[in-house]
């Protein structure tokens, strides 16, 4: 049920942002109508169209009409403006005064997507005139979608009876007329449920994202905080599509609040090799997240302790894209010594500034085109941090600690790949 209230939601979302080069939104051909449909040529189906009568099957005009649309329209535009022409016929009795209406509603859908003018005034008809209730929902629907939308209260009332028309709403809620009452009957809906309904409550959130993207992460950030276990990291994985950037908050909460070690261990980054793929906030490589991360008490021996440790050995700071200059590479290393010293994860203020003049040096000779005096002084920088860390030229081995010597050496070292 979850998984397809996720697809519901996705295909509302799509549906919505999506113009069709028409008046309303297209929606992929259905392979199932096209079961009623014996001969594809398309002579056959502009007879079956041609020969259309009140007492002929619906299901068969409608496949016809659509395969040629999808799959024709370059060709047989011009016969499917002039053909798709019905009537409806309101003197006979049901359900065949339904089937006119099936194909009016459809006629008029793909004249809308070819342009046809008049396809709005039909729509508007069908919502005046229909007698039953699932097609003026419809027309509705594609009204909404051309940005007409005068049925609001027909709309609301749905929703709010039987939970009919969650798409169309959600378009009305696009209106500025409407956009608060639209997010405050979501948002009801949203805390009725029961927080265990992890995928109906995010899936309900996305629609109050797509109206208020903070709303949204606001609702969802309280369900994470508020929960625990193996739900607290359902809604800490769904938040990593909605809001990557506020994972590494949600990450040091968990490590400081989650009591379920086997869950409190999942919250690092499973390695630096998620850069790549774009699975993690960069921010996650950065000194300031490293250094409170640093802070969080773990017991020695703990599984959330031995994960801390392997997320340190694997730490690099992040790539810089190939669009960044080296300028702006050196700028991003002096950045780094600063924060390192104001960690002291380099152990002295001398040491720092022999550090920030080595770059100082390194960025005149990059301003005098001298890249190889660059290199080599981006080189020794590299040398003296190494040699720093391990205490090789001084006694004090803490003088560049572990998540220092991580930084300014591997940053030093994409300078000098870019210098080579």
């Amino acid at each position: 049920m979850g998984t397809w209230l996720k697809a519901i939601t996705f295909l509302i979302l799509i549906a919505t942002e999506i113009s069709a080069q028409g008046m309303w939104n297209e929606f992929e051909f259905s392979y199932e109508s096209s079961n009623v449909l014996a001969n594809f040529e398309i002579e056959n189906l502009k007879n079956i169209i041609l020969n259309d009568d009140d007492y002929s099957d619906p299901e068969i005009y409608l496949a016809a009409s659509e395969y040629l649309y999808y799959y024709h329209k370059d060709i047989e535009k011009d016969f499917l403006l002039v053909n798709l022409n019905t009537v409806v016929n309101q003197t006979l009795e049901f359900p065949y005064d339904d089937f006119s209406w099936n194909k009016f509603y459809s006629d008029t859908y793909i004249k809308g997507l070819l342009g046809d003018e008049s396809a709005i005034a039909n729509m508007i008809s069908i919502v005046q005139s229909y007698p039953y209730g699932y097609i003026k929902d419809f027309a509705i629907q594609r009204l909404a979608e051309a940005g007409i939308r005068d049925h609001y209260t027909y709309v609301k009332d749905n929703y709010l009876s039987n939970k009919l028309l969650r798409g169309t709403l959600f378009l009305y809620g696009k209106d500025i007329r409407y956009t608060d009452e639209v997010k405050s009957i979501f948002v009801a809906e949203l805390k009725s449920m029961d927080p265990s309904d992890w995928i109906e409550i995010t899936s309900l959130s996305d629609l109050i994202g797509a109206l208020d993207k903070q709303l949204q992460i606001d609702l969802l950030n309280n369900y994470f905080e508020t929960s625990s276990g193996d739900l607290r990291y359902n809604y800490f994985t769904e938040m990593n599509f909605i809001d990557r950037e506020g994972q590494l908050d949600r990450t040091l909460f968990a490590l400081n609040n989650e009591r379920d070690e086997n869950f409190r261990a999942q919250y690092f980054p499973n390695s630096s090799g998620g850069l790549g793929l774009k699975l993690y906030s960069e921010r996650y490589y950065e000194p300031a997240f490293v250094y409170s991360l640093q802070q969080v008490p773990l017991e020695p021996g703990s599984l959330t302790f031995a994960r801390r440790t392997a997320f340190m050995n694997e730490l690099k700071p992040p790539q810089p894209d190939s669009i960044i200059s080296i300028n702006e590479m050196l700028e991003k290393l002096t950045t780094y010594i600063v924060e390192c010293y104001s960690y002291e994860w380099i152990g002295n203020e001398i040491y720092k500034n022999e550090l920030l003049d080595k770059i100082s040096n390194a960025k005149k000779y990059l301003d005098e085109n001298n890249l190889t005096d660059c290199f080599n002084e981006i080189n020794s920088f590299q040398k003296s941090v190494e040699e720093v860390h391990s205490g090789a030229k001084r006694n004090n081995a803490e003088a560049v600690s572990v998540a220092g010597y991580k930084f300014l050496y591997h940053y030093a070292q994409y300078i000098l790949d870019r210098l080579n």
